[in-house]
């Protein structure tokens, strides 16, 4: 039969052990919510780059297109001149 101190000595064990896994789940979850956190924190980051993305494409589309209507533009001109030679 086991004496008190055994019984003591289980009940210790076992406190320390839940105490540990007390513990460890506070840190997991203090690690999930910095987790969390920066994952709202890298969203909001991409969505920004992913805006400032498509604008840059515009622009680069515009720049083209704006190249293009120069391009145009001289060779109307250009061939107004040849007109204007024959």
């Amino acid at each position: 039969m086991e004496s008190i101190f055994d019984e003591e000595k289980k009940v210790e064990g076992l406190s320390n052990k839940v105490a540990e896994l007390i513990r460890r789940y506070s840190e997991a979850r203090d690690e999930n919510e910095k987790l969390r956190t920066e994952l709202a924190t890298v969203k909001a980051q991409n969505e920004a780059l992913g805006m400032q993305l498509g604008t840059l494409e515009n622009d680069l589309a515009y720049r083209k297109m704006s190249d293009e209507d120069l391009s145009k533009q001289i060779d109307d001109i250009l061939a107004g001149d040849n007109l204007g030679e024959k």
